[in-house]
């Protein structure tokens, strides 16, 4: 229960999924900040998506982390896109099962995340089990590093030692192709 408790309001913690702990055992600890859902993550999680959108005028919902601890299976896909959707900064994947961690990171990963750190977590000694605890954080987009260029084979001409660009031509460029695309 360590999210809901450090979260600085409910917003914050209300997308919180706990499945182990009860909110008897939120009242014990006086953790306030937190709901609690019953039911399978891959249904809850997108109904509570969808609910929210009805209810907020269009506007969707948000969460700075969210906290995956899936079974064996891994993570149903549409769990998966509604994380996307709901553009957390940091997802924890926490999973069992390392066939199935791959597949999923390998989704998140085309999505918009990368990963950040990778732990195993031998919880069973002298076992064949494994927790793997990943870090994801969410790629950051930013325009300004990324411009497409596009050249014909004539003008790479690399023979001509005269034609080629010098730094003050290709700034220019970058910066007339640049109020071009505004």
């Amino acid at each position: 229960m360590c999210i809901p408790k450090t979260a600085e309001n409910k917003k914050e913690a209300e997308l919180f999924i706990n499945f182990l702990l009860d909110p008897e055992n939120a009242k014990i600890n006086a953790i306030d900040n937190a709901e609690f859902f019953v039911g399978k993550a891959e249904e809850v999680l997108p109904e509570y998506y969808a609910e929210y959108e009805r209810e907020h005028n269009g506007e969707t919902a948000h969460a700075d982390v969210i906290v995956v601890d899936p079974p064996r299976k891994g993570c149903d896909e549409t769990l998966l896109e509604t994380i996307v959707k709901m553009e957390p900064e940091k997802v924890v994947y926490v999973s069992c099962d390392s066939a199935t961690l791959a597949r999923d990171l390998k989704y998140l990963c085309a999505n918009g995340y990368e990963i950040k750190m990778c732990r195993g977590v031998d919880q069973f000694p002298q076992s064949v089990h494994v927790e793997s605890i990943v870090l994801l954080s969410k790629l950051k987009s930013n325009k300004l590093k990324h411009i497409n260029v596009e050249l014909e084979m004539d003008e790479l001409d690399l023979m001509a030692a005269e034609s080629k660009a010098t730094y003050e031509e290709v700034k220019d460029y970058v910066s007339k192709a640049k109020r071009i695309e505004s």
